[in-house]
């Protein structure tokens, strides 16, 4: 895909998780597609596992929005970096709502195939979120401990 075609599909992407538009943000990836989350070791692979990561971000996070400062482009990748804002108003990450806003450097790595996104790669500092949101990191670890992925 060419940088101008993935930036259409990711500002697509985008705009859907920012308004928490579940099913319009699935719509932007390939049917065999993965969400991972490099700070908690955590990888969901499929729809239906993204599915469920996505519904629970949105549901303890409504309000989330991923502010770009910055994007660049290789073979069928889109890396964006910026801050990812929100305030935790329902339960998240195995723990009660804190009502804490936060504003959190993220890097998002996207891979495309097919005219879509075939994942996304997600790198933030584990301990700011906590700091920030008001989470226990190690309720947040036992939470995830389920979907980790070992380490070779």
């Amino acid at each position: 895909m060419t940088p101008a075609e993935m930036k259409e599909v990711h500002d697509r992407h985008v705009a859907a998780e920012d308004r928490a538009d579940l099913e319009g943000a699935l719509a932007t990836y390939v049917e065999d597609c993965f969400y991972e989350v490099v700070a908690l070791g955590a990888r969901a692979e499929g729809k239906d596992a993204v599915r469920a990561i996505y519904a629970g971000t949105m549901n303890g996070l409504p309000d989330s929005k991923f502010e770009i400062q910055g994007e660049a482009f290789a073979d069928n990748t889109l890396v964006a970096w910026g801050n990812f804002c929100a305030t935790m108003t329902g339960p998240f990450l195995g723990q009660e709502p804190t009502n804490r806003r936060f504003e959190l450097p993220m890097i998002a790595v996207n891979s495309f195939r097919d005219g879509l996104m075939a994942g996304e790669r997600i790198y933030f500092d584990l301990a700011t979120l906590c700091e920030q949101a008001g989470l226990d990191l190690s309720k947040v670890l036992d939470a995830v401990r389920p979907a980790r992925t070992p380490v070779a």
